[in-house]
């Protein structure tokens, strides 16, 4: 006999995360170089979208967003042997000890290298019946805290004009 999976309807079912216009301006803002950013900090681009810090810490850690956050970090560095020439020039001068702009070139080559790009996240997963009630606590706090955040976020939005 073949069970029935009752699926509930959502309303973020078939969205993906470019249907958000304050998605795709936090991709912009990770997209830009962190000296070019406006605004300079995460917790005023929050601000700005009137989220919380955590809530843009989440969009960024979706799958699809990570997938095109990564894809569009390659497009900005731009054709790769053009790119590795550049940062050749660059690995060499950090790594010679006689050259004085060696800190500098160091300096320039790690966020030439990682500046753009996604950080790797390692999750580790548990099944619900598997979490300590301490872990299911705090979690559910984490979920009350962004849940009342995001409301008061949203309370606090102009009247939409009709």
């Amino acid at each position: 006999m073949e069970k029935k999976v009752r699926r509930e309807w959502s309303p973020t079912a078939n969205k993906v995360w470019e249907d958000d216009w304050r998605k795709r301006r936090l991709m912009d803002w990770l997209c830009t170089p962190p000296s070019e950013r406006v605004p300079r900090a995460k917790t005023q681009l929050a601000a700005e979208l009137k989220v919380s810090t955590r809530t843009l810490e989440n969009w960024s850690q979706d799958q699809q967003f990570r997938t095109s956050w990564d894809r569009r970090s390659q497009d900005i560095i731009g054709d790769p042997d053009r790119a590795h020439h550049v940062l050749d020039a660059l690995y060499q001068t950090a790594i010679d000890p006689r050259n004085r702009g060696q800190v500098s070139a160091a300096k320039l080559y790690l966020e030439a290298v990682k500046a753009i790009q996604p950080k790797r996240v390692e999750l580790t997963l548990k099944k619900p019946g598997e979490l300590s009630e301490e872990e299911l606590d705090a979690l559910l706090a984490q979920a009350a805290t962004q849940l009342h955040n995001e409301a008061k976020a949203i309370a606090e939005l102009p009247p939409a004009s009709t």
